[in-house]
């Protein structure tokens, strides 16, 4: 009797893990068959074409840090908002720009959280600027193979798709968010959404003190823009560079020295890239400071501050939509012609003249 029940027990346990297996790999085998039916789908519908981008209007996606959040403003100060607001009044079409900008993000978090984004909102221009916070927050980082593998996949990036449209609730604006320091930020910080109490990302590091030089915060960018450029290329989507504003003060070296390091960074990989355009306006803001009347509070928050007033981001917004109405209709219309692309305002030839230095000593921004 003993041994009828052990073998019973046996067949029994066989059973259940043959019907495991079974089960595990019929959901092996409908996920392979969805992703042939949806990379083959993405093959016959292809990216929408010109009448169609035209008749659903231009959408744009903001990426970026505290510079494009628009920290210490309201989301209608902030350069995205304004840069909407000027398009549609000098294109014949509807603009919706979406501001996914968060302080103390770094390139990683925006690459990783990129091919949701372009699943939700389908824009027709990416704008970028990010890399200051790479001294300090190390959320993120260069990806596995799998995780490269599973960016090009249609099923992750359909769940993502889901994921993300549930959690921006259908929103294009900025949510107003709450800021918090884990262990007096030492530990990370983590920021929530002001209303419903949702953290909406998480930093890791001591805000205080960087762990990576000016060259490793570099490096991890330039990794980030390959990642940011090759999603931007497969949804058929113009990829800009945004400069950060802030530039070395002469009489004070340090301050604003990493903001340029980025800068120069961007410069170089749209010099190497032709599909990836720049607007820069560093020099632009340097020569609105050179009048000896002017101080640096006239466009940026405080005389020692990186960050922009309203003014300064007004200007952030024209620079940009100058840029996209005179190459509008070349990029909209040809993805392939993105060589006027890296012409934008301010001209490139103007882009060595702002310089910068290699010193450290600058504080950590968010």
């Amino acid at each position: 009797m003993t041994r009828t029940s052990h073998r019973v027990r046996e067949s029994s346990s066989r059973s259940l893990k043959v019907n495991a297996l079974l089960v595990v790999a019929s959901f092996l085998l409908t996920l392979a068959t969805v992703e042939v039916v949806l990379q083959v789908a993405g093959l016959l519908v292809g990216h929408r074409t010109p009448e169609e981008r035209l008749a659903d209007g231009v959408r744009i996606l903001a990426v970026g840090d505290s510079h494009t959040y628009g920290v210490y403003y309201d989301a209608s100060q902030a350069y995205p908002e304004l840069l909407a607001s000027l398009l549609n009044d000098q294109l014949n079409t509807d603009v919706q720009v979406v501001n996914r900008g968060l302080p103390g993000m770094n390139s990683a978090q925006i690459a990783e959280r990129l091919p949701s984004w372009i699943q939700t909102y389908d824009p027709d221009f990416i704008i970028f600027c990010a890399g200051i916070n790479n001294v300090w927050n190390e959320a993120g980082g260069s990806p596995s193979w799998l995780a490269r593998m599973l960016d090009r996949s249609k099923v992750v990036r359909l769940a993502r798709l889901l994921g993300r449209a549930i959690e921006d609730h259908g929103a294009s604006n900025r949510p107003d968010i709450d800021r918090q320091l884990v262990n007096e930020g030492k530990d990370g910080v983590l920021h929530r959404n002001r209303d419903s109490g949702e953290v909406l990302i998480v930093h890791e590091g001591n805000i205080r003190q960087r762990s990576r030089d000016l060259d490793e915060a570099a490096d991890q960018l330039v990794e980030d823009l390959a990642r940011v450029r090759d999603v931007a290329s497969q949804q058929g989507t113009q990829l800009l560079l945004l400069t950060y504003s802030a530039f070395p003060l002469p009489d004070r070296a340090p301050m604003f020295v990493l903001h340029e390091k980025m800068n120069d960074t961007m410069r170089a990989f749209a010099r190497e890239n032709d599909d990836v355009g720049i607007v820069d306006v560093g020099p632009l803001f340097l020569r609105n400071l050179l009048s000896p009347s002017t101080s640096r509070s006239t466009w940026f928050h405080s005389d020692t501050e990186g960050h922009p007033n309203p003014e300064g981001y007004a200007l952030i917004a024209q620079s940009i939509a100058d840029a996209l109405s005179a190459e509008y209709r070349c990029i909209f219309e040809n993805a392939s012609c993105t060589q006027t692309g890296k012409s934008s305002s301010p001209r490139r030839a103007e882009n060595e003249s702002s310089g910068g230095s290699t010193d450290n000593g600058e504080r950590n921004e968010t």
